[in-house]
């Protein structure tokens, strides 16, 4: 006898809706698919409005529904940026973590490494960054993806954030090994005169002077605007022992609009070496460049002492009296709170001032003596 239906019950029995699955049709889309679909598209809707909260509440309850893999593996990835996008690096790391263990053969696995690699980059931990920078190109190996397009992209950036990680960490020679092997790639994707500068910075700060001045020479002779590669020319020559040449390059800085983020440092670099090595006019002619270049007490009262001590070497007492004169003027701009070792050189000038000013008169009343007529002799 065949059991009656129940009149109040309009539930599916568990047992045929949670085996959909198995008279499914592609002539049908499947109900379960569609609402996590739906809920999908709401939480990128919430991540849109920047409703962050909210939109991680949604992608959890996904991942604790009984939804189809796709769908969940979808969940996961809009977790892990979600996380990304509200800076909690940590989070992301162990989201993309969780994707990679249950998802290892996906084609998604080499951009979600390379997206924990810049995450362990920002949080500083550079070892693990370069770990999965590699990593990246090892998965596209294993899973003998397409070497182009998109892979092939994935690929040269990996190369270029390995080269970035070994700058970050200071490995200036690492870094630069790998910013000159990426140079004699032929990819289009690669911003070459960008790679060419991080290269030339390499070089500079690994000391590698000769290298360091080829390659600026080579920068700046397809751009000779390039204001960064001309003050890191200067700097080599410098380091070479050129020091005529290193002036030229950094007067030409000094009177280029495009030289102006570099004119103070390589101007001081230079004309303190110029001094050091006697060579006062020279040295002169770069500090009263540097002296047009920043109105503020605080640039202008040690280049005024700089150029003070280089008329004194040049024997030109009342220049140097006029260059400390102009010196202690701009000190009295800055009232009573002195910056300690501004106020040191502040104290030096007036000291250097006040001697040359006694050493003057001592001179007039020596001259005055000698040529006083001489006293009628007595008997």
């Amino acid at each position: 006898m065949p059991f009656a239906a129940s009149a109040a019950s309009t539930e599916i029995d568990p047992a045929l809706s949670q085996a959909q699955q198995e008279i499914a049709t592609s002539n049908l889309i499947s109900r379960v698919g569609a609402e996590a679909q739906i809920k999908l598209d709401l939480a990128r809707k919430q991540r849109e409005e920047l409703d962050f909260d909210q939109a991680t509440k949604t992608l959890v309850s996904i991942l604790d529904s009984d939804i189809p893999e796709d769908n969940k593996r979808t969940a996961l990835l809009e977790l892990a940026g979600t996380e990304q996008q509200v800076g909690q690096s940590m989070r992301a790391i162990q989201v993309f973590a969780q994707y990679l263990q249950r998802y290892p053969m996906d084609p998604g696995a080499p951009e979600a490494l390379l997206r924990q690699a810049l995450l362990y980059r920002r949080m500083g931990a550079y070892n693990m960054a370069l770990a999965k920078f590699y990593a990246v190109m090892t998965a596209i190996l294993n899973l003998k993806l397409d070497n182009s397009g998109y892979y092939q992209h994935l690929v040269l950036q990996a190369q270029t954030e390995i080269a970035d990680t070994y700058y970050l960490q200071g490995n200036f020679s690492e870094a630069a090994d790998f910013y000159e092997r990426l140079t004699k790639l032929d990819s289009a994707d690669l911003n070459k005169a960008e790679i060419h500068l991080k290269l030339l910075r390499c070089l500079s700060a690994s000391s590698k002077a000769e290298k360091a001045m080829q390659e600026a020479e080579d920068l700046l002779a397809t751009n000779p605007n390039e204001a960064e590669a001309r003050f890191l020319l200067a700097v080599s020559l410098q380091q070479l022992g050129h020091n005529q040449e290193a002036m030229r390059q950094a007067l030409f800085l000094l009177e280029s609009p495009e030289g102006k983020p570099w004119k103070q440092s390589i101007g001081n670099q230079i004309a303190n070496v110029l001094y050091t090595h006697g060579d006062y006019t020279n040295a002169l002619l770069v500090y009263r460049h540097l002296s047009q270049d920043d109105p503020s007490p605080e640039w202008q009262i040690p280049i005024f002492y700089q150029i003070g001590l280089i008329y004194e070497r040049l024997q030109q007492p009342e220049q140097a009296i006029n260059a400390f004169t102009q010196e202690a003027k701009r000190g009295s701009t800055l009232g009573p709170s002195v910056d300690p070792s501004l106020q040191v050189v502040l104290d030096m000038g007036q000291l250097r001032k006040n001697y040359l000013a006694w050493q003057a008169q001592a001179m007039q009343v020596n001259q005055s003596i000698h040529s006083s007529p001489a006293l009628p002799a007595t008997r």
